[in-house]
């Protein structure tokens, strides 16, 4: 019998994973999740994401690099990271959330964000030359996720970034969506240590709260109701008034793990 390894815990997770189960179950692409998932943008505004992490990255970058942002979404990275970096290349499989990036930088009149709509480690090859630095932030859809760090560290001249989660997921995901097996940031750790990079690791924590109704948006494909939603955020203590309005209190820890190329 073959010995499990960290990269079939990660097929596992990404399996289990609600994103991955929603597009499997509906038979929808990439793009049409995204599109579909209309409580992303706020989920996220609200959230403070990525909040410290963007500082975090700057502190370790050297000013005037190029930035491959590979999973780049509507820029969460990319956009404040623009001032530091000469150049971004915001890859993304979604043309829908490489169009509301393209929106907000026009909007901040920032022209140094080249948006390529394409899936990574395929857009590898498309590359012209290695870029200074590579991101990865929540973006690691993908079964061979050995082959996914792999070309991203042999791309990234100075260094690379990853951020995934730290710790256990939302109870209330696991309640909406049942019990899945899911890893945290120490599989990927483990991965890339096992490709031969010994990662710095930085745990930020975030803390806020959202409506009520934006939660029950943001599960809308869940097969529970709104008001066993509700009935299970009261149950636990999360729900707070403010304003009027009933709001969900969330607990998030992102994990940043950083490596740099000796000189």
């Amino acid at each position: 019998m073959m010995n499990k390894t960290w990269e079939d815990d990660w097929r596992r997770s990404l399996h289990s994973s609600s994103c991955r189960r929603i597009i499997d179950e509906k038979g929808w692409s990439n793009d049409r999740f995204w599109r579909e998932w209309t409580a992303y943008a706020q989920v996220v505004k609200l959230g403070g994401y990525p909040g410290k992490l963007v500082d975090l990255v700057q502190a370790n970058m050297e000013p005037g690099s190029t930035l491959l942002d590979i999973g780049a979404g509507t820029g969460a990275f990319a956009l404040p990271l623009a001032a530091t970096c000469r150049q971004i290349i915001a890859l993304d499989p979604s043309r829908h959330q490489l169009n509301l990036l393209a929106e907000q930088a026009q909007a901040q009149s920032i022209d140094n964000i080249v948006l390529q709509q394409a899936s990574w480690p395929e857009a590898a090859a498309a590359l012209v030359e290695p870029v200074d630095y590579c991101l990865a932030s929540y973006s690691m859809f993908t079964d061979d996720i050995r082959a996914f760090l792999s070309r991203l560290a042999e791309t990234a001249r100075r260094g690379f970034f990853i951020v995934f989660r730290a710790g256990p997921v939302d109870p209330l995901r696991t309640f909406c969506y049942g019990p899945a097996f899911a890893v945290d940031y120490l599989c990927l750790y483990n991965i890339l240590h096992d490709l031969g990079y010994l990662c710095d690791v930085h745990i930020v924590e975030r803390q806020y709260m959202i409506p009520l109704s934006l939660v029950i948006e943001q599960y809308r494909f869940s097969h529970r109701t709104p008001a066993e939603i509700e009935y299970f955020l009261r149950e636990n203590g999360r729900l707070v008034d403010k304003d009027g309005e009933q709001h969900c209190r969330h607990r998030v820890l992102d994990a940043l793990l950083y490596w740099k190329r000796s000189v």
